[in-house]
């Protein structure tokens, strides 16, 4: 695992990257645009539709450009990468407050698909490096193992930085200050994500065809060329959730390696609000994760070694997320 003084210097330049990216005009991504033509996006037909109008309605939708892409960005994941490592750096906004930039790596390995009992199971390990009150923060989730339970270890700056609890998932502790539990991190639950968002607020928009998607090249996320898929509701409508989603495919691998969603400006001319981003640095796959990444007492991780407390016994944390 790199060394925490190399996360940090790392930290530093993503911090200034990126809050460059989030804060530039959200028309002004790349040196490049493709327009979507009817013609266009009539050949980028997703679904096998029913002859009625409503599922016509749909079949031509400008949303299914974006669908078409992230459902074959979906199958390539599913075909071709059982794992992968890599630095995520994420923000979210929590009860209308943005939060810090967080850095982890992550180890992450897909179950297995052939069937059998002796399978690997889906696990995924983070190691926090920034900010400072997470520092040495690690988080172990494997299915079906530790009776369901994610392990973590506190990390951070106090006292309690070595308690190691054991949560649920999906419980109030484990979601504090998160908008989805760790069974859900990864590049694989951002494009299911995205096709969920899309078919839904396809039927929302069905009428009034609203929605504008921009597929734009050559943008850049650290150097390296992706293609960005763009959607917008230039209209806050109910129902609606984000007024911008941008995906960043890379270019060399055809993997997500940015997400970010906003909100509409609160007054016009004003930019978008920020309501998270997730962005995929470093990403190496299919590196041959093995049970070892993947257990408490491998020598190179901080679990307490003996009987963790349950997220209900242990004391109060001192240092909580925003």
């Amino acid at each position: 695992m790199p060394s925490l003084e190399t996360h940090g210097h790392f930290f530093l330049k993503s911090l200034l990257v990126f809050l460059a990216i989030c804060n530039c005009s959200y028309f002004s991504v790349s040196a490049q645009e493709e327009d979507i033509s009817p013609s266009l996006l009539e050949s980028r037909k997703v679904f096998k539709v029913d002859p009625t109008e409503g599922t016509q309605q749909l079949a031509d939708h400008p949303l299914q450009a974006a669908l078409k892409i992230a459902h074959q960005t979906a199958e390539r994941i599913d075909r071709e990468v059982n794992d992968y490592t890599c630095d995520l750096v994420m923000r979210e906004r929590i009860r209308g407050r943005l939060s810090n930039i967080y850095l982890a790596q992550i180890k992450l390995r897909f179950q297995e698909r052939d069937g059998s009992t002796a399978a690997k199971p889906f696990s995924v390990y983070l190691h926090f490096a920034a900010p400072s009150k997470v520092k040495g923060r690690e988080v172990l989730y494997v299915h079906n193992q530790n009776d369901g339970k994610l392990l973590a270890r506190n990390g951070g700056e106090s006292h309690l930085k070595d308690i190691t609890i054991s949560m649920v998932p999906n419980s109030k502790r484990a979601m504090r200050g998160r908008h989805y539990p760790v069974t859900e991190i990864g590049i694989e639950n951002i494009i299911e994500r995205l096709i969920e968002e899309a078919q839904r607020t396809m039927q929302i928009d069905r009428e009034r065809r609203e929605c504008q998607v921009r597929i734009i090249e050559n943008a850049r996320i650290e150097g390296r060329l992706c293609r960005c898929v763009q959607v917008g509701f230039p209209e806050k409508r109910e129902n609606l959730k984000f007024h911008l989603v941008r995906v960043f495919l890379d270019n060399e691998t055809g993997l997500p390696i940015r997400y970010a969603a906003y909100s509409w400006p609160r007054e016009a001319g004003a930019a978008p609000r920020l309501i998270e981003e997730y962005t995929f640095l470093n990403l190496k796959v299919n590196v041959g994760l093995s049970d070892t990444d993947f257990d408490r007492e491998n020598p190179t991780y901080n679990f307490y070694s003996g009987k963790e407390a349950s997220a209900e016994a242990a004391h109060p944390q001192s240092n909580q997320d925003n």
